[in-house]
């Protein structure tokens, strides 16, 4: 009998360092997200704290939580989880700014960076897309199903202007409810979807091994391999 491969996760999107924003409200609450990432074959994530409203801390300060929490994570979890940084942006009429002079971070040091969009409050993702782009960065953007005049034309357009996709494990599996799981399987069955990530907050139920499994079984594992871990990999290899 063959051996089955073991799972590799990497989470591109993760709400777990504590004390930055509104994901984790104490080291505990953290600590049993990294546990649960362990639990489900989660190999390594990037924390991504937001950078919108009154979560803009300043750079500086996130870093120094990042190392105070890592070191946390070896000494109570072991070392078998690698952590990387960067931040989930805001993309406002400043966006360009916040990247370019530093304010937030991109993800794990990578020209990658993770921005989301007003849910209900139209615009066109794929302009703001292209203009980072432009300026030679790689625009992932975050849980694309949750805004509701984002269309397959959108995501289409999207990837034309050199964007990637992100979407939640919890929209996948219908946590999230059947329309986000609709449009989700659509933009699989497409080929649109670049990652599969959790958007982890206290509170929230993990479900990457389940929609890993989902993938897997829906759309081959060669779809669950990029989304899940090879996509993932090119952004903390730079």
């Amino acid at each position: 009998m063959k051996k089955q491969q073991a799972r590799r996760i990497i989470d591109i999107h993760s709400h777990a360092l504590p004390f930055v924003d509104d994901g984790s409200v104490d080291v505990n609450a953290s600590l049993a997200i990294i546990e649960e990432y362990r639990r489900q074959g989660v190999n390594s994530a990037i924390l991504t704290p937001h950078y919108r409203g009154k979560f803009k801390l300043p750079v500086s300060e996130i870093k120094e939580e990042f190392k105070v929490f890592c070191d946390r994570v070896i000494k109570d979890c072991g070392e078998d989880i690698d952590l990387y940084l960067g931040q989930e942006i805001f993309a406002g009429a400043d966006v360009n700014e916040v990247v370019e002079q530093g304010l937030a971070l991109s993800l794990a040091n990578s020209k990658y960076v993770l921005v989301e969009f007003d849910y209900a409050l139209e615009e066109d993702i794929s302009e703001k897309v292209y203009e980072l782009s432009y300026r030679g960065y790689i625009p992932i953007v975050a849980h694309i199903e949750r805004y509701v005049y984002a269309d397959i034309d959108m995501a289409i357009a999207i990837k034309q202007a050199g964007g990637l996709i992100q979407v939640n494990a919890n929209s996948v599996v219908g946590r999230d409810g059947k329309t986000f799981k609709k449009k989700v399987n659509q933009l699989l069955k497409l080929g649109l979807v670049d990652f599969v990530a959790s958007d982890v907050h206290d509170g929230r139920v993990l479900s990457m091994e389940k929609a890993y499994k989902h993938i897997q079984k829906k759309f081959g594992e060669k779809v669950c391999e990029d989304v899940f871990y090879n996509n993932a990999k090119k952004i903390i290899e730079g």
